[in-house]
């Protein structure tokens, strides 16, 4: 990120950044986020989703509509669909029949057969580490793919079976995708690591183990680090207290990228 705002001169977009995310205590709030003891689920994602899909799905043809037809819309409309959503996601739905792909399993398919078909150049292998084992790749597409693939992953691994496609979970963590199917052709670019038993913090958040003795007593919630306040635990700070290392951090940044205003105030 500091090359990307470096090569195009955005000397205060870095110092946005740097202020709000990159500095180190900075760091550790949303890193925290690959924690096993936190929940994907426990973010505003869900929520702005919602929103999203209420709006443009059900509200597309009403402008700040009434509060009772507003609710009409909820009970009779919203509250059904969400309900045969829960029924064709469940486990037990249509037993001894094939489930429907869901939309990230649908595109995760549509991506790989398009990589899969995409010609590599003859010295791929000299030019790029590619290692399905980790998945990981050196190639330029690999860290801009939305799902973490590339054409040379792709077509480093073996033919995968059909069943492949609705059991692909991509998970927070690496190894971002651990599956039987995932072999490589040929071994020197790895081999298949057997996954450990699912958790939340893997993906497969409908296969929970319902353990809640992690955040109780001696357990999980002794990893996170409230020496720094509870403001830390929150949204940032506009006014951080004086003396405070995010106080330092934000003055250096300035002296950096700012010098002009410095000086402007020394001279006052």
């Amino acid at each position: 990120m500091y090359m990307f705002c470096f090569q195009r001169r955005l000397r205060e977009v870095w110092g946005y950044f740097w202020t709000s995310w990159y500095a180190p205590k900075r760091w550790k709030l949303w890193a925290r986020s690959t924690s096993p003891y936190v929940s994907p689920l426990r973010t505003t994602m869900n929520v702005e989703n919602f929103w999203k899909q209420l709006k443009h799905g059900f509200l597309h043809n009403h402008l700040r509509p009434r509060l009772d037809l507003l609710v009409w819309i909820l009970i009779t409309k919203v509250t059904p669909a969400y309900l045969m959503r829960e029924q064709l996601l469940a486990d037990g739905y249509r037993l001894g029949r094939s489930k429907p792909l869901t939309p990230f399993e649908k595109q995760f398919k549509t991506a790989w057969i398009t990589l899969s078909k995409l010609p590599i150049s003859d010295d791929a292998d000299r030019k790029y580490i590619t290692c399905v084992e980790k998945w990981t790749c050196t190639c330029k597409a690999y860290p801009y793919h939305p799902f973490h693939l590339c054409k040379h992953l792709v077509q480093a691994v073996g033919p995968l079976p059909a069943k492949f496609w609705g059991q692909v979970i991509c998970r927070r963590t690496v190894l971002l995708y651990r599956h039987p199917a995932l072999v490589a052709k040929n071994q020197e670019m790895g081999k298949y690591v057997e996954p450990t038993d699912g958790s939340i913090t893997d993906g497969d958040d409908h296969a929970w183990s319902g353990d809640h003795a992690v955040l109780e007593g001696d357990g999980g919630w002794r990893d996170f680090d409230f020496r720094e306040g509870p403001s830390l635990l929150g949204k940032r700070c506009r006014s951080p207290l004086a003396g405070s290392d995010d106080t330092e951090d934000e003055r250096e940044v300035h002296r950096h990228f700012f010098p002009s205003a410095d000086a402007q105030e020394s001279d006052e």
